[in-house]
């Protein structure tokens, strides 16, 4: 099942093969944001129209996303890791020279 379903699709769910996302590595990040989109955006709309919406995301929600982006990728605001995380990435460096073979 692993050989027929999982290897194929390696590109999406294997470090190894992903590039260029940007450490997003579940969707608790999409939650995350869902939620603060919410929340914090919209929290205060109840059954309005399409056009305020989209008014919101283009005017208010669009620019943070690009600037939080930026941040990032200019080092000003490194992505955090949480405790999970970090103990995580110290184990997979800590495998740096060990290869797992999947036949």
């Amino acid at each position: 099942y692993f050989e027929r379903e999982y290897i194929p699709k390696k590109t999406n769910w294997s470090n190894a093969w992903r590039h260029g996302n940007y450490n997003v590595n579940t969707n608790n990040y999409i939650e995350s944001w869902h939620r603060q989109l919410k929340e914090g955006y919209v929290s205060s709309l109840r059954r309005q129209r399409i056009d305020v919406l989209v008014y919101i995301l283009w005017d208010m929600v669009l620019p943070d996303v690009v600037q939080d982006y930026l941040r990032i990728k200019a080092n000003f605001s490194p992505h955090r890791l949480n405790k999970a995380e970090r103990q995580r990435l110290q184990w997979a460096r800590a495998l740096s020279g060990k290869w797992i073979i999947i036949k």
